[in-house]
């Protein structure tokens, strides 16, 4: 299974020759078309407030959201950055429409005034973050390391959103023990070693860094915090090969200053005036 390229990105590249084959039609459309024309339609239904219209092209974009089925057609680069551009959007209009429930961990819709939002009734919506990750897990092969970084974040933060620590931290533990050997490998190297090799490869070991401090920042600067676990926030910290010195002490001390909270400083009396 291919590593997963970790960060932001999402670039039009031309169409490979192979894509006008029968199966990477949609309709008369070529796929890649189609999915890039559902993408517009649904950011553009988001931020004109019609959450509905948003959350059905999302719906029918992820059907044909399947990395391995993609690479096939498009090649790995491509397929990924569909993928992640298309559950991207799909998170944020999810969580665009939703609250929490009495339930910690539930969606339910949001109330809405009745003139700012479409008069469709969304269908389908999931009932938890788990059942997104679960789909989400699929479309990129079945198991959470292969899933980007960019799409793994926005996940988390919707779970911290419906306070939901819990799966939050599942989510990122899975993801943590089942990262490729390929990217443990851009993570633990340093930019000196002169065998990393290529400028692309320097790119790839840039936003590899950069994306996986900010996963390790949530899960033990919040979620762990949240689940009132600070002993395994320091744990993690202390045995972790691919944080830098640098980040692993700032974190630390941002830890330490959740453990023992600044005293609220005191506020001076006046003096009355006799």
């Amino acid at each position: 299974m291919p590593a997963p390229v970790l960060g932001p990105a999402f670039e039009d590249a031309a169409m490979p020759r192979h894509c006008a084959s029968s199966k990477a039609l949609v309709g008369d459309r070529p796929l890649i078309a189609r999915l890039k024309a559902m993408h517009q339609k649904a950011s553009r239904a988001l931020i004109l407030g019609q959450g509905s219209i948003a959350w059905t092209q999302c719906l029918e974009a992820i059907q044909y959201c399947n990395i391995l089925k993609l690479t096939d057609e498009y090649g790995e680069q491509q397929a990924r950055q569909l993928c992640c551009r298309l559950w991207i959007l799909y998170i944020c209009v999810l969580s665009s429409m939703t609250e929490v429930a009495e339930e910690d961990g539930k969606l339910q819709l949001k109330h809405r005034p009745k003139a700012m939002v479409d008069d469709l009734e969304p269908p389908r919506l999931p009932t938890t973050v788990r059942q997104v990750w679960d789909l989400i897990m699929d479309a990129f092969g079945g198991y959470a390391g292969n899933v980007d970084s960019e799409v793994l974040v926005p996940t988390v933060l919707l779970c911290l959103k419906l306070r939901d620590a819990k799966t939050a931290r599942n989510i990122v533990e899975a993801w943590l023990a089942t990262l490729s050997d390929d990217t443990m490998y851009l993570l633990q190297s340093h930019s000196s070693d002169g065998h990393i090799g290529g400028a692309e490869r320097q790119r790839q070991q840039t936003m590899a860094q950069a994306s996986y401090l900010r996963v390790c920042e949530l899960y033990t600067l919040h979620i762990l915090p949240q689940l009132g676990d600070l002993p395994s926030a320091y744990d993690f910290l202390s045995m972790t090969t691919a944080v830098p010195m640098s980040a692993k002490n700032e974190f630390t001390r941002r830890l330490d200053t959740l453990r023992t909270p600044a005293p609220a400083a005191k506020k001076k009396k006046k003096k009355t005036k006799h």
